[in-house]
């Protein structure tokens, strides 16, 4: 078999093959392969605007051997496009998943650890007129202050090291580089549904805020 020498002149990103795959110059298959015949050739026009009298004087003058349409875009690259999003809205998925789900848990746990500790001033409380739905209340805002400050260390992090950590998992999937577009919207909203979930978690919890009676002080 002939060995052949090629230079790498670049990297060349794509998903096809989960990244194990490489491109190639025409001059380069034509030295592999003599009798190569590429399917399709792509051609980008320096004035697009002449490009339907380009593709109509291709089509009437060699019609019989070829066939020539405009495309705005590439299809290998909307495949390769698609496959990232979906690959970054399932990790992203399953972040917030297990964000949740952490969550819930951590908020069941001190909630609970802090009824007992504070049951005795919750009756105490409870004396001096306060509800039981007020209790609950505060402790929520308790953690919700808590959450608060969580996610603006959250949002630092993930500002200064998400793409960071999302190009490490991609990076499998044949993406080398990625970053992804920081918006106020992406922020603000894995926060507020982990302010949901903290909120709703410890006043579930708390019920049983309502069978503290204040006569257990005397």
């Amino acid at each position: 078999e002939n060995a052949f020498e090629f230079m790498i002149t670049g990297i060349y990103e794509s998903c096809t093959g989960v990244g194990s795959c490489f491109a190639i110059t025409l001059d380069g298959a034509e030295k592999l392969i003599p009798n190569f015949n590429a399917d399709s050739k792509n051609y980008i026009l320096e004035n697009s605007d002449q490009k339907e009298n380009v593709i109509k004087a291709i089509n009437e003058n060699f019609s019989d051997k070829y066939h020539i349409e405009a495309k705005t875009s590439n299809a290998m690259s909307d495949s390769t496009i698609k496959t990232v999003m979906n690959s970054t809205d399932s990790i992203i998925s399953f972040v917030y998943l297990v964000s949740v789900i952490f969550t819930m848990i951590v908020i069941w746990m001190v909630c609970n650890k802090s009824f007992l500790k504070e049951k005795h001033d919750l009756g105490i409380y409870k004396a001096f007129g306060f509800t039981s739905f007020s209790i609950r209340l505060q402790f929520c805002i308790r953690y919700l202050l808590i959450a608060f400050v969580g996610s603006i260390i959250g949002c630092i992090l993930f500002i200064a090291f998400g793409d960071t950590l999302n190009g490490t998992t991609l990076i499998a999937l044949g993406i080398s580089n990625y970053e992804s577009e920081l918006t106020v919207t992406n922020l603000l909203i894995p926060s507020i549904i982990i302010y949901l979930f903290v909120f709703v978690t410890a006043f579930v919890t708390l019920r049983k805020v309502k069978h503290v009676d204040p006569k257990e002080l005397i």
